[in-house]
């Protein structure tokens, strides 16, 4: 319905030619309103989790009610790590299941998934997604991609990958997309800019991306994520039925990059009869609650929304 980048300008101001002093200023605003937010690529972080939940389903190297023995804040597989650690935010006090890891977006057990999908099936099913691809759509979008190279170079990238983070770079759009399959039975909706032509038949681009039986894991997964007083995606509460998940994105330039700044996300839909999914992403968060500084904005215009239509 609407791609939008914030801040902004106001386009009729090109009509008649901007004067010198206008295009210097918005050049030098540190908004950056001439960057088109939404066609770029950013790390997703926990947003991710989703892929590769999916990824693991499909290749069974997941299942989905086993209890994964994960105890404290930090780990890694062994000292050839050196003293690198994975870090979650939460432990939940015992064995985790998927159900739990995204009800408290668990990195420890989505680094863990990624290892035992392994490097080669991980790149391979991730093509499922489109990732890397051209998006099919008319506005320009930079691609999205799982890793700078062909490949894994470590199986710390690998860990890092698995919760959204090493080199993952997503386009906003084609997250929203991804999530599309969760309520499509596995198939990835393509975006179009006029649909009047095509009725309400929805258009894909990734046909079964993964099946329906997973999807209705994702769902019922995702739903407690918002749903559940623990879950990431919980405060504030709203009277509407939603699933998603969020992700708080670290954007550091190396492993020890303290000062680094974070990107939240959160991409949610309605479930009953779903009709509306909104993906955001909002830059420098780190000090305001990350993701959950962008859940009540979601679920705000969310709400609006869909509570304007059923009224009208």
């Amino acid at each position: 319905m609407a791609l939008v980048s914030s801040p902004a300008f106001d386009p009729n101001s090109f009509v008649l030619g901007l004067s010198d002093s206008a295009w210097k200023d918005l050049n030098a605003d540190p908004g950056k309103p001439l960057i088109s937010r939404f066609s770029q690529t950013y790390p997703p972080g926990s947003a991710f989790k989703p892929v590769t939940a999916a990824i693991g389903l499909k290749s069974n190297k997941l299942n989905p009610d086993e209890k994964v023995a994960i105890s404290g804040l930090n780990w890694q597989p062994d000292s050839s790590w050196g003293i690198y650690t994975v870090t979650r935010v939460t432990d939940p006090g015992g064995p985790v299941n998927l159900l739990d890891a995204f009800i408290y977006s668990d990195n420890i057990y989505f680094a863990k998934s990624a290892l035992r999908i392994g490097r080669d099936t991980f790149l391979t099913e991730a093509k499922n997604f489109g990732i890397g691809e051209d998006i099919p759509f008319e506005y320009p979008l930079k691609n999205s991609q799982l890793t700078a190279n062909a490949s894994f170079k470590s199986d710390v990238q690998l860990a890092d990958t698995g919760y959204g983070q090493a080199e993952v770079m997503l386009n906003p759009l084609q997250l929203a997309m991804i999530f599309t399959g969760v309520v499509n039975n596995g198939d990835i909706l393509r975006p179009v800019v006029d649909r009047k032509n095509l009725g309400e038949k929805p258009q894909v681009w990734k046909e079964k991306a993964f099946s329906p039986d997973i999807a209705g894991i994702l769902l019922k997964d995702l739903s407690q994520v918002v749903q559940n007083p623990n879950g990431t995606g919980f405060k504030p509460t709203v009277a509407l039925p939603m699933a998603g998940k969020t992700g708080t994105a670290e954007l550091k330039k190396s492993r020890d990059d303290a000062s680094a700044e974070e990107n939240g996300w959160f991409v949610a839909f309605n479930t009953d009869n779903p009709r509306l999914l909104i993906g955001m992403m909002i830059e420098d968060v780190k000090n305001k609650g990350g993701s959950h500084y962008v859940v009540p904005r979601v679920k705000q215009a969310m709400v609006d929304y869909l509570f304007r239509i059923a009224k009208d």
